[in-house]
C-alpha cells in the first residue's frame, strides 16, 4: 500500500472505504528514486493482526507487497494516535520473493531487490509504541546488522535504536547508461566488512502484466544506508565516466563518508562537483571530517584506488572521470638529454602546438632506448560534462598530432622527432573508439600493399631455391654419367 500520496490532508481515511489515497504505477512507469514519505498527525483504529486472513489484506497498517519490484522512498512517521492496534500488526516488509529470478521477465534472471532496501522511521516513537523513543526498522538483510538493531520475526525487519538511516542513489549519466549495463552495487560499513549488501538496478517496467525481457536495466541503484559512518562502496568493472551520488531522505546535518571503489580510474583523474553551487568540491589530502567539511570535500587514495568523499543529507554529488586519449613520440636523442632539456617543458610545448590549456596535456611517461615520450589529452571538465563530446574533441587533438609529418612535428615543438610511435584514442563507452574512415582506409591498404610485397618475395625466395636445386641436381647427374 506504499508509497501513496495524500493530495490534501483530512481527519479520517477508513480502510473499509474506496478512497484510500493510494497510487498506483502506470504499466511503463519507473520508480520514485528520490525524496522521501512523511506521514503525520494520523489516527489509526482497529488494525488486529490475526483476525484476517493474510498479511496484505487490511490486517496491517503498512505492509509491502511480496511481487513488488518498486524501490520504496524512505518513510518516515511521526504524531501517530492509535487505537486497538495489536503490536504484530503494524508493520510487515516481504521478503524478496525468489520467483521473480528465473520466472518472470521484468527480472531478466538478475533478481528484483527493492524489498531489501526499504527503511521505515517513527521520529517520536509514538507509531512503535516507543513514545521519546526515535526508532527505525529496516529490510532484514541477510548479514547485514548494524549496531544497535536486532532482528524482529514478527515484522520482518531489523528493528533499531539510535540508527538514523538515509536512501543511496547512484546513476550513471552516461550517454549509454541505458544500453550498457552496470554490475551491481557493492554496498559495505567499513565497521563491518564482512556485511555486504549487493544492489542491482531495478527492471525497465514495474507490472508484470506489460513487461518484455529487453535484458538491459536503467543505470540507477537505491539502497538504504547507516548515517554517521564510512561506507565501502564498489562499482564493478564497468565504471561509467558520469555519475551523480545522492543522499536522501534523512534530517540534515546528517551525512556518510563513502569510499568509492574507481580501479584503474583513479589514475586517470577524477574530480567531484556539488549540484547544489554547480562548482568543484574542495580537494583534501586525507583525514575527512564529516561534521565540518562541505557536500563533495574529497581525496583520491591510489593505494586502494578508491574516491574518498564527503556525502551529506540532501545533497547531490557529480563525479567526472577523466576522458583521455594518448600519443607516443619517438625521439632522435637519448632519455638522460630528453630529461635535462625537455621534461619540464614538453607538456607546455605539446598544448601549444595544439592550442589548447596547459592543463590538458600531461607527460604520462618516458621510455628509453629509441625514447619515446608518452603524452596524455584530457576532456575539458566542467558542471555540464559530457563524456562522448569530450571523447570527439580529445580524439581530434590526437588526430591532429598523428596526421602530422616528423620534420613538421619537430619544428613546432623544438624537439627532434622522428616518428609517431602509438596513439590511443578516447572512448567514452565500453566499446572501442572508431577512427574516421580515412585513417582506416589508409591503414587497410597499407596493410593490403605490405601483404602483397610479402607475398611476392616469397614467392622470388621459393623460385630461387627451385633453380639453385635444379643447378645442383643437374652437376650431380653429369658427375655420375662421368664416373
Amino acid at each position: 500500500m506504499m508509497p501513496f500520496l495524500v493530495e490534501a490532508p483530512t481527519p479520517a481515511y477508513s480502510r473499509l472505504t474506496s478512497n484510500l489515497p493510494v497510487t498506483s504505477p502506470e504499466k511503463r512507469d519507473r520508480s520514485a528514486s528520490y525524496g522521501a514519505l512523511v506521514i503525520s498527525d494520523i489516527y489509526l483504529a482497529n488494525f488486529q493482526f490475526g483476525r484476517d486472513t493474510g498479511r496484505c489484506d487490511g490486517s496491517t497498517v503498512i505492509a509491502t507487497s511480496g511481487l513488488s519490484t518498486l524501490p520504496l522512498v524512505p518513510i518516515y512517521l511521526m504524531r501517530s494516535t492509535l487505537v486497538r492496534v495489536s503490536q504484530g500488526a503494524r508493520v510487515y516488509v516481504h521478503t524478496p520473493y525468489i520467483g521473480w529470478e528465473d520466472h518472470i521477465s521484468m527480472c531478466d534472471g538478475k533478481g528484483c531487490d527493492a524489498l531489501s532496501h526499504i527503511s521505515i522511521s517513527d521520529v517520536d516513537g509514538t507509531f512503535f509504541d516507543k513514545v521519546g523513543t526515535a526508532m527505525s526498522v529496516v529490510s532484514r538483510i541477510v548479514n547485514q546488522y548494524p549496531a544497535g538493531c536486532f532482528s524482529d520475526n514478527t515484522w520482518n525487519v531489523l528493528m533499531c535504536t539510535g540508527v538514523q538511516f538515509g536512501q543511496l542513489t547512484f546513476q550513471s549519466k552516461d550517454q549509454d547508461a541505458d544500453i550498457r549495463p552496470l554490475e551491481s552495487l557493492v554496498v559495505q560499513q567499513v565497521s563491518y566488512l564482512s556485511r555486504q549488501v549487493s544492489v542491482v538496478a531495478p527492471p525497465d517496467c514495474t507490472r508484470m502484466d506489460d513487461c518484455v525481457s529487453s535484458g538491459t536495466r536503467p543505470g540507477i541503484f537505491s539502497t538504504t544506508i547507516a548515517l554517521s559512518v564510512t561506507h565501502l562502496v564498489d562499482i564493478g568493472a564497468t565504471v561509467p565516466f558520469v555519475s551523480t551520488w545522492q543522499l536522501m531522505g534523512c534530517p540534515a546535518p546528517s551525512g556518510v563518508i563513502l569510499r568509492i571503489g574507481f580501479g584503474d580510474h583513479v589514475n586517470r583523474g577524477i574530480t567531484v562537483w556539488d549540484v547544489s553551487t554547480s562548482s568543484p568540491a574542495v580537494v583534501k589530502t586525507s583525514a575527512l571530517d564529516l561534521s565540518v567539511d562541505a557536500p563533495g570535500t574529497h581525496y583520491l587514495e591510489e593505494r586502494d584506488s578508491r574516491l574518498y568523499v564527503v556525502l551529506p543529507c540532501e545533497a547531490q554529488l557529480r563525479v567526472h572521470v577523466a576522458v583521455q586519449g594518448q600519443v607516443g613520440l619517438t625521439l632522435n636523442l637519448q632519455i638522460e638529454t630528453f630529461v635535462t632539456l625537455y621534461l619540464d617543458t614538453a607538456p607546455a610545448r605539446m598544448a601549444a602546438f595544439l592550442g589548447v590549456a596547459p592543463s590538458r596535456v600531461q607527460l604520462a611517461s618516458v621510455y628509453p632506448g629509441s625514447t619515446i615520450a608518452v603524452f596524455t589529452i584530457t576532456g575539458v571538465d566542467s558542471i555540464a560534462y559530457n563524456a562522448s563530446v569530450e571523447a570527439a574533441d580529445v580524439n581530434s587533438l590526437v588526430m591532429q598530432v598523428a596526421s602530422t609529418k616528423a620534420d613538421v612535428l619537430s619544428e613546432r615543438l623544438g624537439m627532434p622527432i622522428v616518428a609517431i610511435d602509438h596513439i590511443v584514442w578516447a572512448s567514452s563507452t565500453a566499446a572501442p573508439y572508431t577512427p574516421p574512415t580515412t585513417t582506416v582506409t589508409v591503414s587497410v591498404a597499407l596493410i593490403v600493399t605490405i601483404s602483397v610485397v610479402g607475398t611476392l618475395l616469397l614467392a622470388g625466395l621459393l623460385f630461387a631455391q627451385y633453380k639453385i636445386y635444379r643447378y645442383f641436381a643437374t652437376r650431380l647427374a653429369v658427375q655420375k654419367r662421368n664416373a
